[in-house]
């Protein structure tokens, strides 16, 4: 939980180091995060003024409901390791954390979401949720691919337009 925390505390240090290079315009700051960098990338949003737009590729609106109900081998392990009351005040505290609470505040930033239909991690509920819950300005693009995006080759070109739009706004 604590590493979660410390992911998001992390990446906002990463823009207060590049705010202090002169090469590095800050009116043009973007993020692009895949999987738990997306999940992670929806509460910078909510927390974070000074990038201007997020891609968020494959990313969980909820890493707690993952957390309690996936299949993966690390969630498994988890769900194995803690007793019951550890595991529900774990997800308690974990859901505080899920970037629904945080991604509706990420206006005025721009988001572009990326997901894959037939996910084997992120599901369409989950996809959808993030979406929705995502203040505006923001866009979808759904790809058939795997989780990696692996020789995906128009959400690499939907994906660098849409960086290109954006910076051309700033």
């Amino acid at each position: 939980m604590r590493k979660y925390i410390q992911t998001v505390v992390d990446l906002r240090r990463g823009v207060d180091l590049l705010s202090t290079f002169e090469n590095v315009d800050m009116n043009r700051l973007l993020y692009v995060g895949h999987s738990l960098g997306a999940t992670w990338g929806g509460v910078l949003a909510g927390v974070e003024e000074r990038i201007k737009g997020y891609v968020l590729m494959a990313g969980f609106s909820r890493v707690s409901e993952w957390h309690e109900t996936s299949e993966h081998p690390f969630a498994a392990f988890i769900r194995q390791q803690l007793s019951s009351e550890r595991f529900d005040a774990f997800l308690s505290r974990l859901e505080s954390l899920d970037a629904v609470h945080y991604i509706k505040h990420a206006a005025p930033a721009s988001l572009f979401f990326q997901f894959v239909q037939d996910d084997p991690f992120v599901s369409t509920a989950q996809a959808e949720r993030y979406f929705d819950a995502a203040s505006s300005p923001k866009e979808i693009a759904w790809y058939e691919t795997d989780h990696l995006f692996t020789n995906c080759n128009a959400a690499y070109q939907e994906r660098t337009q849409w960086i290109h739009r954006q910076l051309e706004v700033c």
